[in-house]
């Protein structure tokens, strides 16, 4: 990013090389190819609007595709036939003068009150641009998403505004929407306190990513499978795998993504998996016993982006203390990783090298605490040493 351009890169993984760089001066995120591959709809921010663009591959153009009143709020899902986005839109109205604040509802930091913010999902037509809002029968809508036969769509309801976090939703029903005739069915009970739900690719299940009854403030979230008729609910990854996510702290630049912490392919979800002072990415059945397999680990946090179902590829980022985010791609049987991306070579070879020494200890009441000195690599003995706790 430049002041306020920033640049989305578009790679092609087999040649391992930037295919082409799209330059937009607003803060861009949430990436979502078309199925039929010439569209990529993403959601772009600046100090006036959030709106969603679309770009046009073929004539390498891009135009915003919401008016600007309605503001888009996370990703975006595609019809199957690629006809069709869903989103989340908020309309806020606006009060000239002074006004007194008789509620607590917020939403985010940054947002502020709700109480004259209508949040639902809105259906936008590709190409003509024609917007309609989806009654869903509650308060609040959010994460929309289509089901593989375009007819259902996935969605979490609230039925009063209430504060939450954009990592977990306690109070939100998992519903299926059936487009044919506005029914609303309930998946899930009251007592979870969810953070995002795919379809399974038959549309007969559903992948959610939850923790039921957790007393915690922050709950930890692990992700489940459950058939769209409320049976056969189970865990796809235990808890002795970690929880699921990259979340240690609200101001990590990862505390929002609720769509990077699982994929779906035919057979298999992939998995953010936060483990101890890493964050590695597993593979779990969807039929069956799960038998989660790790895919990419090591002394890092990798977070997984996109999955190629054709070629058997996993797109993910990676981090480490000694370097920020690229893009790997991997074989979803954890075979012949490839970084392709090198975003910050020229930066790196500046840097002075550090070592990164593990430190793991209990605290007074015997809670077991895991902590890393970072150091210059050509010192020894004691250094001077900041203590830094986030």
């Amino acid at each position: 990013a430049r002041e306020r351009e920033q640049c989305a890169l578009i790679f092609d993984p087999g040649k391992g090389a930037t295919a082409r760089e799209l330059h937009i001066a607003a803060s861009l995120g949430t990436p979502r190819w078309s199925p039929d591959g010439p569209g990529l709809a993403f959601v772009a921010s600046d100090v006036d609007a959030t709106r969603l663009f679309l770009y046009e591959v073929e004539a390498n153009v891009v135009r915003a595709v919401t008016p600007p009143g309605l503001i888009v709020q996370g990703p975006c899902s595609w019809s199957p036939d690629s006809k069709a986005l869903l989103f989340t839109g908020v309309r806020c109205s606006r009060r000239e003068g002074s006004r007194r604040i008789v509620t607590r509802d917020f939403r985010v930091e940054g947002q502020g009150l709700i109480e004259e913010s209508d949040v639902a999902i809105y259906r936008l037509a590709v190409p003509d641009g024609a917007v309609d809002r989806i009654e869903t029968g509650f308060a609040v809508a959010l994460q929309p998403a289509f089901s593989p036969c375009g007819s259902r769509i996935l969605f979490m309801g609230f039925d009063e505004a209430v504060a939450y976090s954009v990592s977990f939703l306690r109070g939100a029903k998992l519903c299926i929407l059936s487009l044919g005739d506005g029914r609303v069915s309930r998946v899930v009970a009251d007592d979870w306190a969810l953070s995002g739900a795919q379809w399974a690719p038959d549309g007969e299940r559903l992948i959610f990513a939850g923790a039921y009854r957790s007393p915690l403030p922050v709950p930890l979230i692990g992700p489940w499978i459950i058939d769209t008729d409320r049976s056969n609910l189970r865990p796809l990854v235990g808890e002795e795998s970690g929880s699921v996510g990259l979340r240690i702290h609200h101001d990590m630049p990862t505390w929002g993504t609720q769509n990077n912490i699982f994929l779906i392919d035919h057979t298999h979800a992939y998995v953010t998996v936060t483990w101890r002072g890493r964050a590695r990415i597993m593979r779990a059945n969807l039929a069956g016993p799960a038998t989660p397999t790790v895919i990419a680990d090591g002394p890092r946090a990798c977070l997984v982006m996109d999955v190629d179902r054709e070629r058997d590829k996993l797109l993910f980022a990676a981090s480490d203390l000694h370097a920020p985010w690229e893009l790997y791609v991997v074989g979803t049987d954890g075979a012949n990783e490839e970084c392709v991306s090198h975003l910050n070579d020229e930066a790196l070879a500046a840097w002075p090298r550090v070592e990164v020494d593990p430190l793991v200890f209990r605290s007074a009441d015997g809670l077991p605490v895991e902590a890393w000195h970072v150091r210059p690599a050509d010192t020894t003995g004691p250094q001077p040493t900041v203590m830094f706790i986030h």
